[in-house]
């Protein structure tokens, strides 16, 4: 999402089960909350929203997620240590 009060928004939302990262300035993204909850605590707080553009994962960036750590792990090996456990 895009907000001049980013900076506010962000300190407003992070919280337990919700990650708040910041790739540029004015630029937010949020997971663990809604389109809906963000919204509503953006208005709740005066706090002006010029895009809020909610974005899904798709299965492929999905399945990437959850085995980055075993990718990592697997390539670390030699090539005679993973020929041994295929």
């Amino acid at each position: 999402m895009r907000s001049p009060q980013a900076t506010r928004l962000q300190q407003l939302l992070v919280g337990p089960d919700v990650l708040v990262t910041s790739a540029e300035p004015g630029l937010l993204e949020v997971a663990g909350l809604s389109e809906q909850q963000i919204g509503d605590a953006a208005a709740e707080h005066g706090i002006a929203l010029h895009k809020l553009t909610p974005l899904e994962a798709s299965l492929e960036q999905a399945f990437m997620e959850l085995t980055r750590e075993e990718l990592k792990f697997e390539a670390s090996k030699s090539p005679s240590q993973r020929e041994a456990v295929a």
